[in-house]
């Protein structure tokens, strides 16, 4: 099972990795933006020039992309997607860089063509960040930024919801912890049945 999250900066998506991945047996994936950004030298995310930001967000992406598909035929359960690092990269430098954010729609549409995730999980803002999450460290996007993510999410659910491209079932869950949990073991539970329907039907 190849599960991955989707959803705007501090929605929960780690803390629902962290409760679920020894319940399904699966390896967790976490976001390693932070260990690119210190490769990078950069300790501020308000404050970086253009071009080191596209870097830093293709650096990410491809980073992300190669610790899922190193647990790809093990299963792996990840804190994001990556949807999650072509939303920051085309919110981010899709107006700097029109042509490269293009080839990089391209690469990524072209890799789930081949490889689609079993269960894609996606996380709407429900609550504001406090003033002390926000001012925890700068390597967060934060405020407004948050709501273009969140608007991004919607729009790539609503798509992938109609034309299905990147995953098997697409799924937004809300509530508490406990509730989202819940919402994502049913979401397995029936990507279970319809494999072991899908397997009976091929062997009569």
């Amino acid at each position: 099972m190849r599960i991955a999250f989707l959803g705007a900066c501090g929605t929960g998506k780690t803390t629902l990795v962290e409760a679920l991945y020894k319940d399904l047996g699966l390896k967790p994936v976490y976001n390693n933006a932070r260990n690119v950004m210190s490769g990078l030298g950069i300790t501020d995310l308000t404050d970086v020039e253009p071009t080191k930001r596209a870097l830093l967000c293709e650096s990410i992406l491809i980073t992300r992309l190669t610790k899922q598909m190193q647990l790809w035929d093990e299963g792996f359960i990840s804190d994001r997607s990556i949807i999650d690092e072509l939303m920051y990269w085309e919110l981010d430098n899709k107006k700097n860089f029109p042509t490269l954010t293009d080839t990089l729609k391209d690469f990524v549409y072209t890799f789930y063509n081949k490889f689609k995730y079993d269960l894609l999980v996606c996380i709407p803002v429900e609550f504001d960040l406090s003033e002390k999450e926000k001012n925890a460290d700068r390597l967060r996007w934060v405020d407004e930024h948050r709501y273009l993510e969140n608007e991004y999410v919607k729009k790539f659910y609503n798509e992938e919801k109609k034309n299905p491209r990147c995953c098997k079932k697409v799924i937004t869950v809300t509530g508490s912890v406990e509730e989202r949990i819940s919402q994502i073991k049913k979401a397995i539970k029936e990507l279970n049945a319809e494999a072991e329907l899908t397997t009976r039907s091929k062997n009569e």
